[in-house]
């Protein structure tokens, strides 16, 4: 139930993050970037124990490939909305709460 709160949270995070002009780029990245490392943190922290034994994190090569790929398309809000699709499955696997 938590999860499924925070995600919509992030959810309404990516509308307003849509509603930037492309041309305001810089501002959509400042604002892109912890909406889609917290995505990434929410879908690895789904069903894992960890996060109740100690904490889980994504790792610097994750922040870096987020970093890269919206340095180089996150103006379109098309391919940001798909990347931000993407980034809620670990290993392959939509990860779902089961509350």
């Amino acid at each position: 139930m938590l999860a499924q709160k925070a995600e919509r949270h992030l959810d309404y995070g990516l509308e307003y993050i849509s509603a930037f002009p492309r041309r305001l780029h810089q501002v959509r990245l400042a604002n892109i970037w912890p909406l889609l490392f917290a995505i990434k943190t929410l879908a690895l922290s789904r069903d894992n124990v960890e996060v109740v034994r100690s904490e889980v994190k994504i790792t610097r090569d994750d922040v870096k490939q987020i970093m890269r790929m919206t340095s180089i398309k996150g103006w379109s809000n098309r391919w940001l909305r798909e990347y931000y699709e993407r980034l809620k499955y670990v290993n392959g696997e939509l990860q779902v709460a089961i509350d």
